[in-house]
This record gives structure tokens, sequence and C-alpha cells, in this order.
């Protein structure tokens, strides 16, 4: 049974870009981000766990003090295999730049066949790829999911 609860409204929400989102949630700042060298030895431990499983952890604080460690997965949609054979067979070489951290991008990629793979990118960074294939001499297309998470 789902439950019937209703979830608390967020005021002064704001995406950080390439990093997570932060609001207010009941007064208290909530912000979940993309882990950083600063973990409690716990959650740090945890890491490389949520890694290997392909996961991507993000981090929960709240006033600033670090609450929770979670594993997010990635589904990939039924039409992105379609979508990627279908370019292949089109001539053109899919590449994957994504915020997600290298393990959980391998996996993804290495389910779509894509060979080439850029993890742990900013939307400047995806920016400056794009700029370098095309001063390479590649036309560039970009299909992205627009803002996610961390």
């Amino acid at each position: 049974m789902l439950c019937e609860q209703r979830l608390p409204d967020v005021s002064e929400f704001s995406a950080l870009p390439g990093r997570g989102v932060r609001g207010r949630v009941e007064g208290r700042l909530v912000e979940v981000l993309a882990p950083d060298d600063e973990l409690p030895a716990g959650l740090a431990a945890a890491l490389p766990v949520a890694e290997a499983a392909a996961h991507t952890p993000v981090l929960v604080r709240v006033d600033g003090v670090t609450e929770a460690l979670i594993e997010i997965g990635d589904v990939v949609r039924p039409g992105s295999y379609r979508a990627v054979d279908r370019l292949r067979r089109l001539g053109v070489r899919p590449v994957l730049a994504t915020g997600d951290r290298e393990a959980p991008a391998q996996a993804v990629a290495a389910a779509l066949g894509i060979d080439e793979v850029y993890a742990r990118c900013t939307p400047e960074d995806k920016a400056e790829l794009v700029r370098e294939l095309q001063e390479q001499g590649h036309r560039v297309a970009v299909i992205g999911v627009g803002p996610t998470p961390p």
C-alpha cells in the first residue's frame, strides 16, 4: 500500500549544477549532493560498496550535518538500446558524458555498448568536451535528459 502521508513543501529550492540540489523543508536546509572528500568514516567506507554495485552514492545533509548516504541505481530505458544501435548503424560514434561516478557510468555504457565514457562531468565539462570534439573536426549532436540528481 502506498504511503498516504503528504510530504512537506520545499521552499528556496535551487539546483547546484554538477553538484546536487538544496532547499528548505520545514525551515531546515536539506541538501542532496554528490559525496565530497569530507565524509564521516562510516559513510566513506560505504562509497566503494555503492560503486561496486554500479550505484551512484548521494549524500544527504540537514542544516550542514551529514545524515545519510543513499545509493541510486540507474535503469536504462528500453528505447535507449535501440537509439544507440540506430545511431551506430548510421555511422555515429556514441560517447557518454555524465555527472555520475566512474562505476555507474561504465555500467550504463557497457549495457549500451558505448566504449567512450566521461564520468563525473559538470555541465561545463560537457560543454568543453563538445568544443574539443568539434575542434577535432567532428560534428557533434547532444542527447540529454536535462537536470538530474548528482
